[in-house]
């Protein structure tokens, strides 16, 4: 009798692979917002994720530049009365 031929099958993981190389992110967006994306990244040469994307790396780094003089001086004063209230605890 002839052995049957011995295959080694790889198992495989569940559900569809994935396509794309970054997470994903969702969230829900006004119509205006939505609206308002697609036309800057139309104009800009991007897709709608590509733009979403630009634009948050652009917010975040602007969030994380320099504060400015008012802003320094409202985080000072934010810290002096945080500093007061622990004071006031003790």
């Amino acid at each position: 009798m002839v052995k049957s031929i011995i295959v080694d099958e790889k198992k495989r993981g569940r559900g569809r692979p994935r396509t794309g190389m970054h997470p994903v992110l969702s969230g829900r967006v006004p119509k205006e917002v939505v609206a308002q994306v697609d036309e800057w990244a139309t104009a800009n040469g991007y897709t709608r994720s590509e733009g979403v994307a630009v634009l948050l790396k652009r917010g975040l780094e602007a969030v994380h530049a320099e504060p400015t003089r008012a802003s320094k001086a409202a985080v000072g004063s934010k810290a002096a009365s945080r500093e007061k209230a622990r004071q006031g605890r003790s």
